[in-house]
């Protein structure tokens, strides 16, 4: 469980990074024209990222304590 929720952290911390990093690379040039588009895909996928590190992180581990045994196989 906890590997998940170091991935879920490390998305949530690289996706908003990751969106402020292209937005200012984005202002330095001028291709607003054909940037907005790429923009939008973009940060949409990085909101994407950020909401499965979101879930990642506070996900809830109903299965831990429990124990599985194998059951026999009934052959016919």
């Amino acid at each position: 469980m906890e590997r998940s929720r170091a991935t879920g952290a490390g998305l949530m911390l690289a996706a908003p990074a990751a969106a402020l990093l292209f937005l200012r690379l984005l202002r330095r040039r001028s291709y607003a024209a054909l940037a907005a588009p790429v923009a939008l895909l973009v940060l949409a996928a990085l909101s994407l990222a950020f909401w499965l590190g979101l879930t990642l992180f506070t996900v809830e581990d109903d299965l831990e304590g429990l124990e599985f045994a194998a059951e026999p196989i009934d052959e016919i």
